[in-house]
């Protein structure tokens, strides 16, 4: 529990901001991997008095108190999917629970959300729940600062700050991930682009690509014999493998030729989740295969293997799913993402992206291309 030197410098500034009880909502920017658990723990350490930490999932939310109570603090839970909805002088949420509750925690002047990306600043639930709250000073965490939305015929991948109505209005910390992969912080990344899935056959329908049809050409290709091969190979070379499908039908294949492969969908019960991942982590199932639900707050550092059967155009949840394999462990040298839907030809390298003021504005490149804020 001993900052890391960057942790250090996000954790001051954060806390420099909630002192002064600045109106202007604020973004810290850490990388997957880089420990955002730990920046907020000691943030509320540090700064002291009422705290409302805000976090998209329970997954994220068992994650984040872990570490704060690993200091020897107390601090309740709020979540109704968890069983629990007690309030202290600090207390851990999931939004979904407290949306429509926003009278009895208007004692919470310092908000902390956790994947703040996911932050609609127009409508939703964050908004809702934060609007006319006086004397807020809130500050968000997130990996990826930036959403994607559709304008006209074209994507747009708009920076946080950038978007209108911002939620967000400045940026007070960027730890960059070429600065963590040269400290030995983050796990390099290898990629191998395989049997990929033609998507100009694929429609799109506003930000991403249509289901059906989607579904069509899966189906067109054979995806799940497609699966079962790279699975092999990888079985055979790494310690680990985790899949990432779109559909419970592909699970459900694959399983039908593979039954002791096991799976994870948003259908799957609590406990019996638990149980599977456990057993996934400590080498019980060396492969598992998930559809939507281990994109975010899954902590698996020995991770060596990723398989990508999943075609999307959000750069954010691109960038997610590789980051399940961006954690350091001992033992392990980096970590191979097998591309099956050519997302890595469209999204790029998520290593390689930085986050950068360029003449008073905050922009995201890509090598040396500007992504944020232009037709993507």
């Amino acid at each position: 529990m001993t900052p890391r030197y960057y942790q250090s410098e996000a954790i001051q500034t954060c806390a420099a901001h909630f002192r002064s009880k600045s109106p202007e909502h604020a973004v810290c920017v850490l990388p997957t991997g880089a420990g955002k658990s730990v920046v907020i723990s000691r943030i509320v350490e540090q700064v002291g008095g009422n705290f409302l930490v805000l976090q998209p999932s329970k997954e994220i939310l068992e994650q984040n108190i872990a570490k704060y109570r690993a200091l020897g603090k107390e601090a309740s839970i709020y979540s109704a999917i968890l069983g629990q909805r007690v309030r202290s002088q600090v207390t851990f949420a999931t939004i979904g629970s407290i949306m429509a509750k926003r009278e009895i925690f208007n004692q919470y002047k310092q908000i902390i959300i956790d994947e703040c990306h996911v932050v609609n600043s127009k409508g939703g639930q964050y908004e809702y729940f934060l609007s006319n709250v006086p004397g807020l000073t809130c500050v968000g965490l997130t990996a990826t600062p930036y959403r994607l939305k559709s304008s006209g015929n074209t994507s747009v991948i708009e920076f946080l700050t950038r978007i209108r109505p911002a939620f967000f209005k400045q940026v007070i910390h960027v730890t960059q991930q070429s600065e963590l992969l040269e400290a030995g912080f983050l796990s390099p990344i290898e990629y191998k682009r395989r049997h990929e899935i033609n998507l100009k056959n694929v429609v799109v329908k506003g930000n991403e690509y249509e289901e059906n049809s989607l579904m069509r050409e899966y189906r067109r290709v054979r995806v799940e014999d497609l699966i079962i091969q790279e699975i092999e190979l990888l079985e055979k070379e790494r310690k680990s493998v985790l899949v990432f499908t779109e559909f419970i039908d592909n699970l459900q294949r694959i399983q039908a030729k593979r039954p002791d492969i096991q799976a994870v969908t948003g259908n799957t019960p609590t406990d019996e989740r638990a149980d599977i991942l456990e057993r996934f982590k400590t080498g019980q199932i060396k492969t598992l295969i998930n559809v939507g639900v281990l994109t975010t707050g899954f902590d698996y550092p020995a991770l060596d293997s990723i398989i990508v059967a999943k075609a999307t155009k959000s750069l954010s949840l691109w960038y997610q799913i590789i980051g399940r394999g961006q954690r350091i462990a001992d033992g392990k040298n980096d970590c191979l993402v097998v591309d099956m839907c050519g997302n890595l030809g469209v999204l790029g390298d998520v290593q390689k992206l930085e986050v950068l003021e360029l003449n008073g504005k905050w922009v995201v490149k890509q090598g040396h291309r500007i992504i944020t804020n232009k037709a993507f």
